[in-house]
């Protein structure tokens, strides 16, 4: 079966709401968006096949996924290049203060060096600038990486 063009889905591992029969240009999913398929993008990809999490800025993470169902298949990407990582199914999503992140979900963080909140905080700075705040709304995705 051909990939999708947008999404590059690969006929096995079809994101949630794809459908292969729409034809190899477009999968039902991307078709008629007029808009990128969402993506996660990561930084620093460092994944041990075991649950992990990821913290984003802001709501966008949680609207889209209390929209969708903790869509199960949402593709996978190294920010700098995007090269596709493979897929992470959500198990999870928590909307909270940066600094209200329990310790027991830090201790999932992808990154090793984001397993503390200064830590966290620190690269949170980084990727989103140094006007991140502790005290700022984020979303925790609790997820497992699927391979490609």
């Amino acid at each position: 079966m051909e990939k999708c063009k947008s999404c590059n889905g690969d006929g096995e591992t079809w994101p949630t709401g794809c459908d292969a029969r729409s034809g190899p240009d477009e999968c039902f999913r991307c078709k008629g968006t007029g808009k990128e398929p969402v993506k996660l993008l990561f930084q620093n990809p460092v994944f041990d096949g075991t649950t992990q999490i990821t913290v984003r800025r802001g709501d966008k993470w949680a609207r889209h996924l209390a929209e969708n169902e903790f869509d199960p298949g949402i593709p996978v990407h190294k920010a700098t290049d995007l090269t596709p990582l493979g897929y992470a199914k959500v198990l999870g999503v928590m909307y909270c203060k940066f600094d209200e992140i329990p310790h027991g979900l830090l201790e999932h963080e992808h990154d090793p060096a984001c397993r503390t909140l200064p830590g966290l905080f620190r690269e949170m700075q980084r990727v989103y600038g140094g006007d991140f705040t502790a005290d700022e709304m984020v979303t925790v995705i609790v997820f497992r990486l699927l391979s490609a």
